[in-house]
This record gives structure tokens, sequence and C-alpha cells, in this order.
């Protein structure tokens, strides 16, 4: 796959702080208010600005900030104030551990990540939530429904082998949780994604292409990416006391990944 869609300077700027390279959330509610008063409650919030729906979007590549947004039919929250991926998941030594506990420390962070959506699930209406990082080292998404998740996928790369014995093997981690759902086996059959493809189609099928993978779960799900920015009613800057991950205390601990 290109690297040219992680260059901004080579993407279409007005959605690539929107999808490229990040993370984002669509609720499935009109209470653009009420999930407003939601992260007042819960999450440390420093200040929040109204802004125009021509804002620069790029503002929000930063770990304290997030928009929250009024989309037709959805609620959109995005920005790298959103926790994703953090080393306050993991091991203070992860380097040291191999890949049982760097699974542990990616099972934690959905725990906290699907904590999250579970707690705005119930109170505002069906939640998903995705990510990406360059590369395809790590990548996510999932589906709350009623305060439970449906579904959740999660992946890291994991590609040092430094701290290894002899004879160890350092395998990717895969965090797979309820069913995978109709769009997702259709994409395992177009590229391999591990854990959900078939173990032989490695071989057989290209590398995982993200950028298709999160426009077309993303549109089966809700709304297509490049679709959201036109869809701005109403937008609302959040700015956090402390970088994303600190700021959800409230919800870490939480065991979100059971049936």
């Amino acid at each position: 796959m290109s690297n040219d869609i992680w260059d901004r300077s080579k993407t279409d700027k007005t959605n690539a702080a929107l999808f490229g390279n990040f993370v984002w959330m669509t609720i499935n509610s009109s209470d653009l208010k009420g999930i407003l008063q939601f992260m007042r409650e819960n999450v440390e919030v420093e200040n929040v600005h109204k802004t125009d729906a021509k804002f620069d979007t790029f503002a929000v590549y930063n770990a304290q900030r997030l928009v929250l947004a009024k989309l037709d039919q959805h609620v959109y929250l995005g920005g790298f104030g959103l926790p994703s991926f953090h080393e306050s998941a993991r091991p203070n030594n992860l380097l040291y551990y191999v890949a049982h506990c760097e699974k542990q420390a990616v099972k934690n962070n959905m725990n906290l990540l699907g904590a999250l959506a579970n707690a705005l699930s119930s109170q505002f209406g069906e939640t998903h939530y995705y990510a990406m990082t360059n590369k395809n080292q790590f990548y996510f998404w999932l589906k709350s429904t009623r305060g439970k998740l449906d579904r959740l996928y999660a992946f890291e790369l994991n590609n040092s082998d430094e701290y290894l014995s002899p004879g160890q093997t350092l395998e990717n981690t895969v965090v797979s949780f309820g069913s995978p759902t109709e769009i997702e086996l259709a994409l395992s059959k177009e590229y391999f994604i591990e854990g959900l493809s078939e173990p032989c189609a490695e071989t057989q099928l290209p590398e995982i292409n993200l950028y298709d993978v999160l426009q077309r779960i993303p549109e089966n799900w809700d709304v297509h990416p490049y679709k959201i920015l036109p869809q701005f009613q109403d937008a609302y800057l959040i700015e956090l006391s402390v970088p994303a991950f600190y700021g959800y205390r409230k919800f870490i601990g939480i065991d979100s990944l059971r049936s």
C-alpha cells in the first residue's frame, strides 16, 4: 500500500484529519448537548469552544483536543483527544515483555475503549469507534449497543524481537470479541486480516489495505468517513486538561470484554 495517504501534503486535507491516521467515534443520536454534558461529567475537560464547520481540522491532531459535531443522523466525536492506544495501558517495562504480556496490555487498552463506548451507547445510542495508525501498526473497530459490546477487533503489529530469548517467536496481537459482522467477513475474503481470514489465505490474499477497510466498515455500519465533514451542522472543539488516556481515568479497570 502506498504511503502517500499518510503524507498530509498529498492528501485531501478536508478529510485527512477526520480519517487518515486517526481515531473517531459515531453515536447514533441527535442529542449533541447531552453528549457534550457527558464529556464534561466523565472526562477531564478544560474548555469547550463552539467552532465553525470549516475549522482547521488539523487542530485536532493533538492529544488534548477533539471535536464534537452533529451529523445528519449521528453525532461525531473525533481527534487525538480520544484514547486509542497509549503507553499508559502497557507495563512500564514493556520492551522486556513478550507476546502474551503484549496481548494483555492490548486487552487492558481495549477494555478502556470499550467501557467508554458502552457508557455512551447506554445513554445515547449505538456507538462505533475506529482508529488507525500509519504503516498499519495498530488499528481497531468496535460496536457497542445498549451499554454492551457487540463486536470488537483490534490488531497490533509486534515488530521487535530485540529482547526475545533464543527459540522464542514474537506474534502479532489480535483481540477479537463477539462475532465478525457481514462486512468484516466479506473484507476478510478480499484481504488477509489476521484472525479473520483463513490462516492458509495469508499467501493467497493481498495484505490488508487499511485505508479501504476503514472506509467500508464505517460506510456499512454508519457514515462513510468522507461524508462526515459535509454533514457538520454544529461543531465544538473540546480541550482536555491532560493528554488523552489520562483524561479518561473513570473508565480504567472496567471489564468491557465480557459476554
